[in-house]
């Protein structure tokens, strides 16, 4: 969190980009040797363009975030966040099996580095980062109506990644798995093993 926090709006959005989607295009890369499709035809609406729009509230809050008082409360407790950390990471997990249960991934790609880092990376330590935000900046700031509008103004990008999330989770099972397809795969190389090269250049 304070590798995150403390910086101005513009810093905080670069950095949130690089978590995603940057990063996620390097672990394609390095680790699995490809790199995935931005086309909106073959990639998941939540991933991109959503994950600019995530990237963007999270900055958002952050920025407000420097303005909560420094004083000891509960959303600032060892307790408090133990807690939500333990609640994403077990909504992350919960998510993979319902994804398995549901045949759109090959074990293989259940397993594969850009699943993880999605799940467990974005999910389970991305998504503790946004809810304490959140939390943080909804219970310790003042109330004015300067803030109202700038909070308001963040939680804006919110809503359309929760719009894309929406228009993926309506795909039927057909046009949901050529997307799934881009999005993970099961025969992944990473940059260390014979052929990886071969296989980013093939893709």
């Amino acid at each position: 969190m304070r590798w995150l926090a403390g910086h101005s709006f513009w810093k905080t959005l670069f950095i949130c980009w690089a978590i995603s989607p940057t990063a996620m295009l390097f672990v394609a890369v390095l680790l699995e040797g490809r790199l995935p499709s931005l086309d909106l035809h073959v990639q998941f609406l939540s991933f991109f363009p959503g994950d600019l729009f995530l990237g963007a509230m999270m900055a958002g809050l952050l920025t407000l975030a420097k303005r909560v008082r420094a004083q000891r409360h509960w959303y600032n407790s060892l307790w408090w966040h133990v807690s939500i950390q333990l609640f994403t990471l077990l909504a992350a997990g919960g998510l993979m099996y319902s994804e398995f249960q549901q045949g759109y991934y090959p074990t293989g790609a259940m397993l594969s580095p850009t699943k993880f880092y999605h799940h467990v990376g974005l999910y389970g330590v991305y998504g503790y980062a946004i809810l304490a935000t959140l939390v943080a900046v909804i219970f310790g700031s003042e109330w004015t109506q300067r803030f109202i509008v700038v909070f308001v103004l963040c939680l804006l990008p919110a809503l359309v990644w929760a719009c894309l999330v929406y228009r993926d989770a309506a795909l039927t099972p057909e046009q949901a798995r050529p997307k799934a397809a881009n999005a993970h795969v099961a025969n992944w190389i990473p940059f260390w093993e014979p052929g990886w090269w071969d296989s980013l250049t093939r893709r």
